[in-house]
């Protein structure tokens, strides 16, 4: 068995805005490595807008120099979101005609944006339909879901 010496090793670690300080400089440590010559392996920092905000800080400055690529996911649009809600009836064999165009955009305003406040409040809408045996997911369904997640 021969060893592939052109493998490129990658760690990620998503919800990154949860690690502590004495990680971050283990990860700056980690990181020197590639300094020297090659880069032994890519790092890959995953997390919520906090991120960037830890980041900035004084003692995590010689990590930050280190990125190399940054991107910031701002959320979905309007239309995306439509086409999303869409294609996750559609790929559960429902008809995307369950909800109605009114209550698609109300739950993509009500959500910021964010898809895993879309699916909470689809999915609370959902529930709230089932629970009034209704055949068409509305706007006020949207609302009392949103209500109801506000809530808890």
């Amino acid at each position: 068995m021969s060893l592939n010496k052109k493998i490129h090793h990658i760690v990620c670690l998503d919800e990154a805005q949860y690690l502590n300080s004495d990680i971050f400089r283990d990860l700056k440590m980690l990181t020197n490595f590639s300094m020297d010559s090659k880069n032994c392996f890519s790092l890959v920092l995953l997390g919520q807008p906090m991120l960037n905000s830890i980041l900035m800080r004084q003692p995590h400055e010689a990590l930050r120099q280190r990125i190399i690529i940054s991107y910031n996911f701002g959320g979905i649009q309007e239309t995306e979101a439509v086409g999303y809600i869409r294609n996750r009836f559609t790929l559960v064999g429902a008809s995307p005609s369950i909800m109605d165009d009114n209550a698609m955009l109300s739950a993509y305003s009500s959500s910021g944006g964010s898809i895993r406040k879309l699916n909470l409040i689809i999915t609370k809408a959902l529930i709230i339909g089932t629970q009034h045996n209704k055949q068409t997911i509305d706007t006020d369904i949207i609302l009392a879901a949103v209500n109801e997640i506000e809530l808890v």
